[in-house]
């Protein structure tokens, strides 16, 4: 992922191939990291795990990250720019005003539930996976999902404050609160749905969510 510009996060500092080849290697070795975290947490995932899962030699795991954390970095930047698409996909024409903005954070709450559903309730968010893991012993890492888990709750921000500007969402509540509550509904209803191994306690989370955001206007009529 390309970090945005607003994020103040520091840069994961790996070492930039300089050929294509070097680039495919580079994505092979990030992608296996990436399968292996999600599915085995981070710290029970070796070197020697990545390197047999990306079929490289050490010498070239080396060539492209100096220690494994950094490689986490790439890992975390990796995973969430699918996030930041699909986030960005469902909340920026509410932003625009092209489209409604409780509906807008409708479609992006049915986009986690077909993730789920279409990876059997296994996996769960990664980044929400790691940061549990590893939040009280890598403080370094720690802050890189600290600063993405913030960027996620200001592009819902814009959106619930464009929104609420309309009187789309409720106005109770200020839209930095309610981005917080959603963040927070995102990752609990995720972490719900992969240890009940369903997706209706992620449902019932979200439709509460939404009762919530529904603006008292609409209620009454």
């Amino acid at each position: 992922m390309t970090m945005t510009d607003d994020m103040k996060t520091e840069p994961s500092q790996s070492n930039e191939p300089r050929t294509s080849k070097g680039q495919a290697t580079k994505k092979r070795i990030i992608s296996s990291a990436a399968r292996l975290i999600h599915a085995n947490g981070y710290k029970n995932t070796s070197l020697e795990d990545i390197l047999a899962e990306a079929e490289i030699k050490k010498g070239s795991f080396y060539f492209h990250f100096d220690n494994k954390d950094l490689l986490g970095h790439a890992v975390i930047d990796r995973f969430y720019s699918g996030t930041q698409k699909m986030m960005d996909s469902a909340l920026k024409p509410a932003i625009n005003g092209e489209a409604n903005a409780l509906e807008s954070i409708e479609r992006m709450f049915d986009s986690l539930t077909v993730f789920m559903d279409t990876n059997n309730c296994r996996g769960g968010c990664l980044l929400g996976n790691m940061a549990l893991e590893i939040s009280d012993y890598n403080d370094d890492l720690r802050r890189h999902l600290a600063d993405i888990f913030a960027d996620m709750a200001s592009r819902l921000e814009e959106a619930i404050a464009a929104g609420q500007s309309r009187g789309e969402i409720a106005a109770d509540a200020t839209a930095k609160e309610l981005s917080h509550f959603i963040v927070s509904v995102m990752e609990g209803g995720l972490m719900l749905a992969r240890v009940s191994k369903e997706t209706s306690p992620m449902s019932d989370s979200i439709k509460s969510a939404l009762m919530v955001l529904k603006p008292k206007h609409t209620e009454e009529e």
